[in-house]
C-alpha cells in the first residue's frame, strides 16, 4: 500500500503540475472564455476542475503517505538521543522556504514568486 500511495502522489502531481502550468498561460479574466480559448482540447473550466480534483487527491494521498511514514518523519526531528527535536537545521531550512514562498505570492503588488522564474510577470503587461 505504501508504494501505491507514493505513486498516487506523484502521478497526481504530475498532473497538477501541468494543469498549474496551463492555467498560469491562460488568458487571463473572461477572456480565455470570450475567445472559447482551449490548450490541448481543454478549456480553462476543464483544466481548473483537474487541477482541483486531483489536488483533493493528492492531499488524501498525503494523508495516507503521512501514516504509512510516520517513524521515519519523525525520526527526521529527532536528534542522536532519539529525543523529538522541532528546531533542526533542516526544519529550520524547509520552514523558511516555505515562508518565502508564501510571502512572494502574497507580495504587495500582487506578482508571484513565480516572477524569479518566468519571464511573464503581470506587472510588464500593465
Amino acid at each position: 500500500m505504501r508504494k501505491t500511495v507514493s505513486l498516487v502522489m506523484l502521478w497526481s502531481m504530475i498532473v497538477m503540475t501541468f494543469t498549474g502550468i496551463m492555467l498560469f498561460i491562460a488568458p487571463q479574466g473572461k477572456i480565455a472564455y470570450w475567445v472559447d480559448w482551449t490548450m490541448f482540447g481543454l478549456s480553462k473550466t476543464d483544466l481548473g476542475n483537474l487541477h482541483t480534483t486531483f489536488m483533493v487527491l493528492f492531499v488524501v494521498a498525503t494523508i495516507f503517505h503521512v501514516y504509512y511514514n510516520w517513524k521515519p518523519m519523525v525520526s527526521y526531528m529527532s536528534n542522536k538521543a532519539k529525543e523529538f527535536v522541532f528546531i533542526t537545521k533542516e526544519n529550520l531550512i524547509a520552514l523558511g522556504i516555505t515562508i518565502v514562498f508564501i510571502f512572494g505570492t502574497m507580495g504587495k503588488s500582487g506578482d508571484s514568486i513565480l516572477i524569479f522564474f518566468t519571464l511573464r510577470s503581470p506587472s510588464l503587461f500593465r
